[in-house]
């Protein structure tokens, strides 16, 4: 896991690293507003796919991408009250917290992008082959896959960078 990307502060507070109070009030405040909006409209989302009777692949497909949509967002909480603080460490003052955070972080880095390729590679055959049923099994080696290969590549990069 790379988690050099991100730095954990729970020894390393300094009263001398430089704090911007407007951007980071101003980060903090667009992150709350998109929060506001993004959580509901993902958790309707999620509701709407969840009632819906059909379990085909689009529609498992669009509860993944809700799922992970909401995931994102409850995760950027923590990084909003850090910003609202002062920079003052709050949760990331806990190395088990923030390597988790990281690690969870990059995970979804990974997977939103990818979930939302599937839809869109299972609507082109939907389109251009209408009869053909998407193999649910070799879309999830797939992403099993892509993620093992791309996670992989992340902590080698991380060793040997000797983080």
């Amino acid at each position: 896991w790379n988690v050099s990307r991100h730095v954990c502060v729970r020894d390393c507070i300094s009263p001398d690293l430089p704090y911007y109070t407007h951007p980071d009030i101003l980060l903090a405040s667009l992150l709350t507003l998109l929060i506001l909006f993004g959580l509901p409209a993902n958790i309707l989302s999620l509701c709407y796919f969840v009632s819906k009777k059909g379990h085909n692949f689009a529609t498992i497909l669009y509860r993944a991408i809700c799922l992970l949509d909401i995931s994102i967002t409850v995760l950027v909480i923590p990084v909003i009250v850090c910003l609202a603080s002062g920079r003052h460490p709050t949760l990331f003052g806990n190395w088990t917290f923030c390597v988790g955070w990281a690690v969870l972080f990059n995970f979804l880095q990974l997977a939103s992008p990818f979930s939302v390729l599937l839809l869109s590679v299972s609507r082109t055959i939907a389109i251009v082959k209408p009869f053909y049923t998407v193999n649910r099994r070799a879309a999830l080696i797939t992403t099993v896959l892509y993620m093992v290969i791309a996670e992989g590549y992340e902590l080698i990069l991380t060793l040997f960078k000797g983080y």
